[in-house]
């Protein structure tokens, strides 16, 4: 009988642990062949197979694939982490995860957009040092339709982070938090972006000066330079869509 043919999702799961895989593997001193032998599979086919989307992630390859890549499942599997988060859930005492029977497929709500927020915070000049896929901690949710209206957009690949550098200003203020598509990994026209540049996530904006694309920070104080002249492994890893500001207004009544 043959293999049930993979989803859209699926496909882009095994694009996303590819796009992990090639960032990470020299850093962490990683081939396919190490893997197979670490995954106790008897051929290096079988990793390929994951990283290609021949076969579908599951539980227990996407943990051992997060596990050697040092991050988190949801940096390359948004559903398999639910499901994981579920079954956790689960293990931590409640009847069922997420009300469904062990091993059952956990499906999102289609009426409520989820964003997940990354703990970190885009930084200019001289930027802060991250790995390039941080750690979920948290997320917001809100309706489709008004995260259509206020976003533009309400799809997985959409993630949240945090400014923390005045290189933007007056644009992005220090912790803004930004919305940002991460399927954007090309320059798509002027706009700002979050490019990772000698080991550190910045904030930037991108425009075509003359004919030479420049990388511009919005606060004058802060030197621009032309994108030739990046270092090779400087790459684009989303576009900004919105800056939500958090300019919180302090009443005083610290809390105890």
């Amino acid at each position: 009988m043959p293999a049930k043919p993979l989803t859209l999702e699926q496909k882009q799961d095994a694009k996303r642990l590819r796009a992990v895989y090639d960032e990470r593997k020299n850093r962490l001193g990683l081939s396919q062949e190490k893997l197979a032998d670490e995954f106790g599979f008897s051929v290096q086919s079988a990793v390929s197979q994951y990283l290609t989307g021949k076969i579908p992630l599951n539980i227990e390859i996407s943990v051992k694939f997060a596990e050697r890549l040092r991050c988190r499942v949801s940096d390359f599997s948004p559903s398999m982490q639910r499901e994981i988060d579920c079954l956790s859930e689960y293990a931590s005492g409640n009847a069922s995860p997420c009300g469904k029977p062990v091993g059952a497929s956990v499906k999102p709500d289609k009426n409520i957009a989820r964003f997940e927020f990354l703990d970190v915070r885009t930084s200019c000049e001289p930027g802060v040092i991250n790995d390039d896929y941080p750690v979920a901690v948290r997320s917001i949710e809100m309706p489709v339709e008004a995260a259509r209206e206020l976003i533009g957009r309400a799809d997985e690949m959409v993630k949240i982070v945090r400014a923390s550098n005045d290189s933007m200003k007056p644009t992005i203020q220090p912790k803004d938090v930004l919305f940002v598509d991460t399927s954007v990994t090309d320059f798509k026209g002027e706009g700002v972006y979050l490019i990772c540049h000698n080991n550190e996530l910045l904030c930037k904006r991108l425009q075509v000066v003359g004919k030479v694309l420049t990388v511009i920070s919005d606060n004058n104080f802060y030197k621009t330079w032309p994108w030739e002249e990046r270092p090779k492994d400087t790459r684009i890893v989303g576009r900004v869509l919105r800056a939500l500001p958090m300019d919180f207004k302090d009443f005083g009544g610290d809390a105890k």
